[in-house]
């Protein structure tokens, strides 16, 4: 295969076939005489290894410790096919047959075993003729054939200056297995095709002594000792793949158990499980696919492979989760504060726990547990639409469709509707509910017609007419929902892909929910919307591909809609306040887990791409997140829409309030009621900022507080209180 990144595969530690899945736990928590004091490597890449090319089976016994392997040819690795990351070139082949000897002086002195390894494109492994690992061929226990393909294809990571694949063992597993004096370590590596245009096989083995005397050779630089990790406030969910490489266009079959104690203290990983089931899980993600840290998508199931509604760590029943594992945002948060800030609008988003993950024994560090969008009564709660239901009322919904990359398998349709403005393309939607191999053609005809008449509608001279324009064909507010967290979060991904909606029997078309922001607030440095900065407006940029929020900004009554919204949300769940605490408590909740995810993940100080800001410490990435968001808020208050008209009021019975001129820079002029009162000034938090008595004459406002200090720009609310009240919204701008 070419030197190009196809599949990224998780590191994987894998224990010994015969150690079931009910010892994983104590495999991962080890029990160990003695504490570690360093680390040594008893095998390199680079020693001598005899080999056979796959041309035909080796001998059977070319695994065991007492075969006499001095007529295989030898050579330094890797051993491959010579592209930069081979000492030993062999020609093409399917699979590669290899052997090392190696001694241990005191098999007592080994607390712990690491075996690296760094391969293109499968293998399994050997020590002393018990499997110890495998990845991408055969399932455990197998011996593969020599003319054995891999599932799929897996490029080598140390010649682009990546890490090797992990395989942790500890003492207990070793105990069987390594030997005082002779060892072998046997490794058959296979490829993708018989043609493939490379194959790596690059390995080392590690011990942790428990001595301060050295025994061998020192660790390479790349090589990290592993994590200790026994409990946390945190759930904490292991998965066993038993074998199986985690791949990212299909899934395969593991073993999920889930430590979540509820009555407040730690989990613990030796602990008894508090759910235990099969799964099957895949890599999902598109260019998050190639971060070093995966995220997973995964299905909970009987052990006949059918669908099992499972409560997992709280969450109400279903089968389908999400494991999102943050990386570039280094903040950890990003999703987290966006889904409650959407909640808090009273709309569903997807409900998350934090937990930390332990994959093959091998821990992976913070993770977000989440629910996937789907059709569901605890989640989009739309009508159930079955097969048969193809006409009259029945085929009026409900639905899911989504804006998104075209990736994996999906189906869909492009807008027959014309955008009316130059430069803005037709939008590709996709079906999410019902599925693109389970919707019928009749309810592809309905769903597509109706976007299709709401689109001709919008698109038409008279589309602001409230009766016969786009309005009745769709839910306004949600539209506003979804246009102010897209704009709240300046995500990159806005307004093209990770956009749903929904349609109801007999509802309108509906925005959300809302979905994937770890590219917002500030967290991307690329682009011409500036999605870095904290000003400027993203729904009208080039890389918007939704033409219907620029359309639907013209119309003066989506403004008001939208305007009303966002100073109702400042008010309460969007302001500063709220937000910070909302921070603050989340950040509370993981502060223990993240130190153990960036000693995992050691990427504080570094960039990730698409990073635009780069902390040196979390705190340091918190409080970037913090005054980003503070920023966007005022520049938002300062530039939210206001109508024509400049004012508006409210009124019992008759207009006794006036103001001029609005908006205004420098003062204002009120004309209150004739009788006396007090004129109360408020930002759009809701907090008082000015007050004035009166007794019917005019009085001017200089845009300042009761201190004398000059307000931000923004919009802010003048309330006459006297026998009749009346409100005037005016706009500030400095």
């Amino acid at each position: 295969m070419p030197k190009t990144i196809k599949n990224n595969i998780v590191k994987i530690t894998i224990i010994r076939h015969s150690v079931i899945w009910l010892l994983l736990c104590a495999a991962v928590s080890p029990v160990r005489a003695q504490p570690i004091d360093h680390w040594e490597t008893v095998v390199f890449a680079a020693d001598d290894w005899r080999y056979f090319v796959g041309v035909s089976e080796p001998e059977h016994n070319w695994r065991d410790a007492d075969f006499d392997a001095r007529h295989w040819p030898a050579g330094p690795g890797g051993i491959g096919y010579g592209d930069d990351d081979d000492r030993t070139v062999i020609p093409p082949a399917i699979s590669l047959y290899m052997r090392r000897e190696f001694d241990i002086i005191d098999v007592n002195a080994v607390e712990q075993m690491i075996f690296n390894m760094d391969y293109d494109d499968g293998f399994v492994a050997w020590l002393n003729g018990v499997e110890i690992a495998r990845s991408n061929v055969g399932r455990v226990g197998d011996i593969p054939e020599f003319d054995q393909k891999t599932r799929t294809n897996h490029e080598a990571r140390m010649y682009q200056g990546g890490e090797p694949s992990y395989f942790i063992f500890d003492r207990a597993e070793l105990s069987d297995i390594l030997l005082q004096g002779p060892n072998i370590l046997a490794i058959q590596v296979h490829n993708r095709e018989a043609n493939s245009s490379d194959m790596s096989a690059i390995a080392f083995l590690s011990v942790g002594v428990n001595s301060e005397a050295t025994r061998y050779r020192p660790t390479p630089e790349w090589f990290t000792a592993p994590l200790v990790f026994h409990m946390s406030n945190l759930p904490i969910l292991l998965i066993d793949t038993q074998g199986q490489t985690i791949l990212n266009d299909e899934r395969v079959m593991a073993r999920l158990a889930v430590k979540d104690r509820t009555d407040g203290q730690p989990n613990s990983i030796a602990a008894d499980s508090d759910l235990e089931c099969r799964i099957s899980i895949e890599i999902r993600g598109s260019s998050s696919s190639f971060f070093e840290k995966k995220s997973y998508g995964f299905e909970t199931q009987e052990e006949n492979g059918e669908n099992l509604n499972v409560s997992l760590l709280g969450l109400p029943k279903e089968n389908d989760w999400i494991l999102s594992g943050p990386y570039s945002d280094k903040s950890l948060l990003r999703n987290a504060v966006t889904f409650s800030l959407g909640r808090s609008m009273g709309r569903y988003a997807s409900r998350y726990k934090f937990c930390e993950l332990v994959l093959n024994g091998e821990y992976l560090g913070l993770y977000m547990l989440m629910e996937k969008i789907k059709r569901d009564k605890n989640r989009v709660d739309i009508a159930k639409l079955k097969a048969e239901e193809n006409e009259g009322e029945d085929v009026r919904g409900g639905y899911i469709i989504k804006v998104d990359k075209k990736e994996g398998e999906y189906d869909g349709w492009t807008s027959y509707s014309n955008p009316p403005r130059s430069g803005w393309k037709p939008i590709f939607f996709q079906y999410v509910y019902p599925k693109h191999d389970s919707i019928t053609t009749a309810q592809k005809e309905y769903i597509q017609n109706y976007i299709m008449d709401f689109e001709k509608s919008l698109n038409k001279s008279a589309f602001r007419d409230p009766l016969t324009g786009y309005q009745p064909y769709v839910d306004m507010t949600s539209f506003a929902d979804m246009f102010i967290i897209n704009e709240l979060t300046k995500d990159i991904d806005g307004y093209r892909f990770s956009t749903f909606m929904y349609k109801n029997k007999n509802g309108p078309l509906t925005m959300g929910p809302i979905w994937d922001f770890n590219l917002g607030y500030g967290n991307v440095d690329y682009g011409s919307e500036r999605a870095m900065e904290t000003d400027g407006w993203m729904y009208n940029t080039g890389g918007a591909r939704m033409y219907w929020f620029p359309r639907m900004m013209t119309d003066r009554a989506f403004k008001e809609r939208l305007r009303d919204r966002w100073f109702e949300l400042r008010r309460g769940a969007f302001s500063n306040d709220r937000i910070h605490a909302l921070i603050d408590s989340l950040a509370a909740h993981i502060d223990e887990a993240q130190a153990r995810n960036f000693q995992r993940w050691p990427v504080l100080g570094k960039y990730l791409w698409p990073n635009s800001f780069v902390g040196e410490s979390w705190q340091q990435e918190l409080d970037f997140l913090v005054n980003w968001i503070d920023e966007r808020l005022a520049w938002m208050d300062a530039n939210m829409p206001y109508t024509e008209t400049g004012v508006e009021h409210r009124v019992e019975e008759a207009a006794v309030l006036s103001v001029f001129p609005n908006p205004f820079n420098s003062s204002i002029t009120i004309s209150p009621a004739a009788q006396k009162g007090v004129i109360h000034i408020y930002d759009v938090q809701g907090r008082r900022v000015r007050a004035f008595y009166h007794s019917g004459g005019v009085l001017t406002w200089d845009g300042r507080d009761e201190n004398g200090l000059d307000l931000a720009s923004g919009i802010y609310l003048i309330d006459c209180v006297g026998s009749k009240q009346t409100r005037i919204k005016v706009t500030l701008i400095r």
